[in-house]
């Protein structure tokens, strides 16, 4: 049976994977696609501290 720590890890990396060949086939800059969703996440958090 696989650790949960290492299922997470592996999990991460296939999406990372998944996101890096999705961006590719796009024509997107990988690095873009980070900022971008970085930025969203970064927005979403904002969100949830400010609203109660």
């Amino acid at each position: 049976m696989e650790n949960r720590k290492y299922a997470s890890v592996r999990v991460k990396v296939e999406t990372y994977r998944q996101l890096k060949k999705e961006a590719l086939d796009e024509g997107i800059p990988f690095t873009r696609l980070i900022d971008n969703l970085l930025a969203l996440y970064q927005k979403e958090k904002a969100k949830t501290l400010i609203s109660p």
